[in-house]
């Protein structure tokens, strides 16, 4: 029913419907809802996007309502190392591209990701695409698994271990 039990608040179609179509409970927003993202935010989160880069990320595979890890790598240079952080774990996407259902068909390339996350980590994120290279990974299905605190370096990935110093 579109008002069930007497209420007359008013609903919003979410997706394109025909004429004549009967009127179900997926098409429509619950009653006094907003279709827009804002509504898929929880109280005290806010909307960020990030950029999805093709060569990096999983992002033909991500949908509304996946969870992901971002991760920050610097760049470095000769003197400072560039290394890879864990920043954040188990971030909700709310938005694919422009869309926040998750009627994706198919891998589609996306160019942007919107996850859900507090202001502080908006600044955090925000500095992090300023300062170096953000990308994702795709968490599975009920993972429950808390990641710790991982940063992989260049030495790191290449076996390389520090030299011992040298006691004159």
């Amino acid at each position: 029913m579109v008002f069930p039990d007497g209420v007359d608040v008013a609903r919003v179609v979410l997706r394109q419907m025909e004429v004549n179509e009967p009127i179900l409970a997926v098409k429509v927003t619950e009653p006094g809802r907003s279709a827009g993202i804002i509504s898929r935010l929880k109280r005290g989160m806010r909307a960020c996007t990030i950029k999805a880069d093709v060569a990096s990320d999983v992002s033909g595979f991500l949908r509304p309502n996946d969870l992901v890890d971002i991760c920050w790598t610097s760049t470095g240079d000769q003197i400072n190392r560039g290394f890879t952080q864990l920043i954040q774990p188990g971030v909700e996407i709310i938005a694919i591209d422009q869309s926040a259902t998750g009627e994706i068909t198919g891998a589609s390339v996306a160019r942007t990701v919107t996850v859900q996350i507090t202001p502080q980590d908006v600044a955090l994120l925000a500095q992090a695409q300023t300062t170096g290279k953000l990308s994702l990974s795709l968490v599975g299905e009920g993972d429950d698994t808390v990641s710790g605190e991982i940063q992989v370096d260049q030495r790191q990935l290449l076996g390389i271990s520090e030299p011992e110093p040298v006691v004159a």
